[in-house]
C-alpha cells in the first residue's frame, strides 16, 4: 500500500522594515560580523512581522496584509520560508500597489549583498581603489586623477654661503713691485718664482702657489691668483695690486679679473664643498593640516629650490632618506666658475648629480691701465739710455759747432735734442686704456644670488577637497591582492578591476555583485553611521 502524499504549506515569515541605509544602487552596504548580527539588526527595524502567509503567484510580488499608505513608510523586505530552510531573504521594495483598504502588493528587488554576504568569497583582484589599512607618510605616492594646478609657496631660505663676495685677479708671474696701503687686514702673501714681495700691505690675501705649480680648488692653474674681500678696504687694496703692476710695466700679464663668493674662494687644491641641511615640510600645507597623508607627499606637496637665475627643481620629499635633507653645494675656482647644488641620498643616489642644481654668471671687473705709465715701466730703462745718448751727442755738437763756427753742426745737435724731448711729451698724452671686462649682475650687487628653498603646496581649499575625496574613496592602488573590504574602523571603500568572486549563488546575482565592485562600493562596519563621512575613519592607531 503505498503511502500517503503529504500536502506542504508554505510557511513564510515576513518582515516589512523602515529605514534601512542603503539601496539598490549598491552605493553602500553593511558587513555584519556574523549571521546573528545580521538578523537581530534587521529584526529590530521591521515595523511589522507576519508568519504563515500564502506566497504570491507573481514573481517578486507578495501580497500583505496592510493599506498602501501603510506600507509606504518602508523600504525594505525580509523573508523567510520557515518549511525549506532557516535562510532569510533581503530585499529593496521598489513599488507598492494598491489593492483594497486592508491589502497591497509589495514588488522587491533581491539586496543580494545582504543575502548572499555569507556565502561568496572576495579572491586576489585587480584593487583600482580602496582605503589602505595603514597611513604613514610617504607610503602611497601613485598619482591620482586630480586636478592640481593651483600652488602656493611659503618663505624661502638661502644658503647662506653667498652674502659676501672677493674681487680675484689671476695674472703671470708673481713679481709687481711695491704697492701701496691696502687698508686693515693681514700682510701682504709672497711673491711667485722669480718675484719678490708685492708689499701690498693690508687687506690682501695671495695665493702662495707660484706660477705652473699645479691644481687651484680642483682645477689646473699656471697662474698667480691675488684676491680681496668687496667689504671694508678690500675694493682699496684691488686699486693697490693694479696700481701696482701698472706702475711697475706688468699689468699685460693679467689674465683674468672676477668676483666671486667669498666662501668658495680657495688656493688649496680641491673645490670648496659645503653640506646645506633642510628641515622636511611634511606636517602642513600653508595653516590646513591634512587628515590623509598622500596630501603631503607629491604631487600636492613638494620642496622647490631656486637658483635665482629662472632656473627651479622640484624635489619629492618622500625621496630623501630620513627627517631631513640633505645637499652638497660645490665650487672650483676659476674665471668662469659655477656653484652646483647636489642632492644626497635622493631617489636612491647618493649623490644624485643628474637632479642637481647650478648657478653661475658671477660678474666680471674692468680696471684702467695708465698707458704712459706701463710704457715707461716697460720701456723706459733702454729707450731712456738710447735717448740720453742722443741728447748728449746733439748738445756735444751744437758745443763743438759753436766753437768752430760750423753752423750746420749746431742744427743738427739742436734737432736731436728737440726731437728726443718731443718723443717722451708725446708718450705722456697717451690716453688710458682699460682690461678686463665690464660686466654688470644685479643679483650679486643687491647680495641676493644664490639658491633657494621653498616648500610648494596645493591651496589650502584645494587640500580640504581632496582630503574629503580620499576620506571617501580612499587611495589609487592599482595592485593585485584582496581588497581591504574590512580594517578601517567605520568603513572600507573598494574598486576592482574584473573582480574574483567566488560562491555558490545564483549567476545573476554573482553579476551584479561583480558589478558592484567594479563600480566602486562602501562596506560600512558601524550601520547606524552609513553615509556619515565626518566620522572618525583613521588607521587604527592613528589620530
Amino acid at each position: 500500500m503505498p503511502s500517503p502524499v503529504v500536502e506542504i504549506q508554505p510557511a513564510n515569515h515576513v518582515m516589512l522594515c523602515a529605514n534601512i541605509p542603503f539601496d539598490s544602487t549598491y552605493t553602500h552596504t553593511c558587513l555584519f560580523g556574523s549571521v546573528g548580527a545580521q538578523q537581530s539588526y534587521f529584526a529590530g527595524k521591521a515595523k511589522y512581522n507576519w508568519t504563515n502567509l500564502t506566497p504570491s503567484r507573481y514573481p517578486n510580488k507578495l501580497r500583505l496584509p496592510i493599506s498602501s499608505s501603510e506600507a509606504y513608510a518602508c523600504n525594505y523586505l525580509a523573508f523567510q520560508n520557515t518549511n525549506f530552510s532557516a535562510k532569510w531573504f533581503y530585499c529593496f521594495i521598489k513599488e507598492i500597489e494598491y489593492v483594497n483598504p486592508e491589502v497591497c502588493f509589495v514588488t522587491v528587488e533581491l539586496d543580494v549583498f545582504q543575502t548572499w554576504q555569507f556565502d561568496f568569497t572576495v579572491g586576489t583582484s585587480y584593487v583600482v581603489r580602496e582605503h589602505p589599512l595603514t597611513d604613514t607618510y610617504g607610503e602611497h605616492t601613485l598619482g591620482e586623477p586630480l586636478e592640481t594646478a593651483e600652488f602656493v609657496d611659503e618663505a624661502s631660505t638661502g644658503t647662506g654661503h653667498m652674502d659676501t663676495y672677493r674681487a680675484v685677479v689671476e695674472y703671470a708671474g708673481g713679481g709687481g713691485g711695491d704697492g701701496g696701503d691696502g687698508g686693515d687686514g693681514g700682510d701682504g702673501g709672497d711673491g711667485g718664482d722669480g718675484g719678490e714681495d708685492n708689499g701690498h700691505g693690508p687687506g690682501w690675501e695671495r695665493s702662495t702657489r707660484a706660477t705652473g705649480q699645479g691644481t687651484v680648488g680642483g682645477t689646473f692653474s699656471g697662474l698667480t691668483y691675488m684676491t680681496a674681500p668687496l667689504s671694508g678696504a678690500g675694493g682699496g687694496a684691488i686699486l693697490d695690486l693694479l696700481e701696482s703692476l701698472n706702475n711697475s710695466g706688468k699689468i699685460d700679464q693679467i689674465a683674468a679679473t672676477y668676483l666671486m663668493p667669498d666662501d668658495f674662494y680657495t688656493t688649496g687644491a680641491s673645490a670648496v664643498r659645503y653640506i646645506i641641511n633642510k628641515a622636511k615640510n611634511i606636517e602642513t600645507l600653508g595653516q590646513y593640516t591634512p587628515r590623509n597623508k598622500k596630501l603631503l607627499c607629491y604631487p600636492f606637496n613638494m620642496l622647490c629650490v631656486s637658483n635665482s637665475m629662472g632656473q627651479v627643481n622640484s624635489y619629492k620629499y618622500e625621496y630623501f632618506g630620513g627627517n631631513a635633507m640633505n645637499f652638497t653645494m660645490s665650487c672650483a675656482m676659476g674665471g668662469n666658475s659655477d656653484v652646483i647644488l647636489c642632492p644626497n641620498a635622493y631617489n636612491g643616489k647618493y649623490e644624485n648629480w643628474e637632479e642637481s642644481l647650478s648657478l653661475s654668471g658671477f660678474p666680471q671687473f674692468a680696471y684702467i691701465i695708465d698707458t704712459y705709465r706701463n710704457w715707461v715701466a716697460q720701456n723706459g730703462a733702454s729707450y731712456g739710455l738710447s735717448q740720453m745718448a742722443g741728447i748728449v751727442g746733439g748738445v756735444g755738437n751744437v758745443a763743438l759747432s759753436a766753437a768752430t763756427g760750423n753752423a750746420m753742426g749746431a742744427i743738427t745737435g739742436a734737432l736731436n735734442t728737440g726731437a728726443a724731448m718731443a718723443s717722451w711729451a708725446e708718450k705722456s698724452k697717451m690716453p688710458n686704456s682699460s682690461g678686463g671686462a665690464s660686466a654688470s649682475n644685479t643679483m650679486v650687487g643687491i647680495r641676493a644670488k644664490d639658491f633657494y628653498f621653498y616648500q610648494h603646496h596645493i591651496r589650502e581649499d584645494y587640500a580640504a577637497a581632496f582630503d574629503d575625496y580620499f576620506d571617501r574613496f580612499g587611495y589609487q592602488t592599482n595592485r593585485l591582492k584582496v581588497p581591504n573590504m574590512t580594517g578601517r574602523p567605520s568603513y572600507n571603500y573598494v574598486q576592482c578591476l574584473d573582480p574574483d568572486i567566488r560562491g555558490n549563488i545564483p549567476l545573476g546575482d554573482m553579476d551584479i555583485i561583480k558589478s558592484a565592485f567594479s563600480r566602486g562600493i562602501t562596506f560600512w562596519h558601524n550601520i547606524a553611521r552609513v553615509g556619515d563621512y565626518s566620522v572618525k575613519n583613521r588607521p587604527p592607531g592613528e589620530v
